[in-house]
């Protein structure tokens, strides 16, 4: 018996670990990221549509690897649609209610889902700041357009390096 129930718990660690690998495709947006980023550091007013462009595809990764994570691990469902179906919220939000509400997890408190629960490099949260990097960074590329303000493009920069950081993470 005890070795049948190690078997099972070895196979469950297993798919565990190869259902988070596949929830989103790292590979993919490593590279995408990273073309982001090199852009964001140009800061070059004229490269700003292919900017977005490459941002929006890095919302779009994290969404398919949130909805796939939450079809495959219901307890975790609820965060990650949370985050889905704000996502196009988030990037029209003021720097400071992005803080409070995204980075601060502020928002998926308020809707009862105890984020201290998680290690900072948990999966569930590595897959949440898959969606909530990009948006921010959409929110400082629009900055970027309204006020010219370098500042803005280097905290597009920033967010990205870690949404890339916390995909490259995930088992």
């Amino acid at each position: 018996m005890r070795c049948k129930l190690s078997t099972v718990v070895l196979a469950a660690f297993l798919f565990s670990a190869t259902t988070a690998a596949r929830a989103i495709d790292a590979t993919l947006y490593a590279d995408t990221a990273e073309t982001a980023i090199k852009l964001a550091k140009r800061g070059k007013a004229k490269e700003l549509d292919k900017l977005e462009a490459e941002v929006k595809a890095l919302l779009r990764l994290g969404i398919e690897g949130c909805l796939e994570y939450a079809e495959e691990n219901p307890t975790d469902a609820k965060m990650m649609h949370l985050v889905v179906l704000n996502s196009a919220r988030i990037p029209k939000l003021p720097k400071e209610q992005i803080d409070a509400e995204w980075n601060r997890a502020g928002y998926l408190k308020s809707h009862g889902i105890d984020v201290d629960k998680y290690n900072i490099r948990a999966t569930q949260l590595s897959l949440y700041f898959s969606v909530v990097r990009p948006a921010a960074a959409l929110a400082a590329i629009a900055s970027f357009r309204r006020n010219q303000d370098g500042a803005a493009l280097e905290k597009a920069t920033e967010v990205l390096i870690d949404a890339a950081k916390r995909v490259a993470s995930i088992k």
